[in-house]
């Protein structure tokens, strides 16, 4: 079984949130919220997003307010994902760098 990191905006719910998620022939079978934190998605609709990878750590900033951070425990075959309930998204200027 493979494992996935699934990063959600959730305009519903009103929140950002971190899952790990066991996949075995490309379906999602598990999920497990690792972190989430409050998003105000009505007032606005641009934010800047940073992600950082350092080993197992995943560290996310929203606006440079809101921080959450969880542990992704190495493993081969680890993906990422971005979702948005309710909604759509476009992430512009997105780099990718390994520390």
């Amino acid at each position: 079984m493979t494992q996935a990191y699934k990063i959600k905006f959730d305009r519903i719910s009103g929140k950002i949130a971190g899952s790990c998620h066991g996949i075995s022939s490309n379906v999602f079978n598990t999920a497990l919220e690792l972190a989430q934190r409050p998003l105000d998605f009505h007032n606005k609709n641009e934010f800047k997003f940073e992600m950082f990878v350092d080993h197992d750590i995943i560290e996310i900033f929203v606006d440079e307010e809101i921080a959450m951070s969880f542990r992704s425990y190495e493993q081969p075959g680890k993906w990422f994902g971005f979702f948005v309930e309710e909604g759509e998204a476009e992430f512009m200027e997105t780099e990718f760098y390994e520390i």
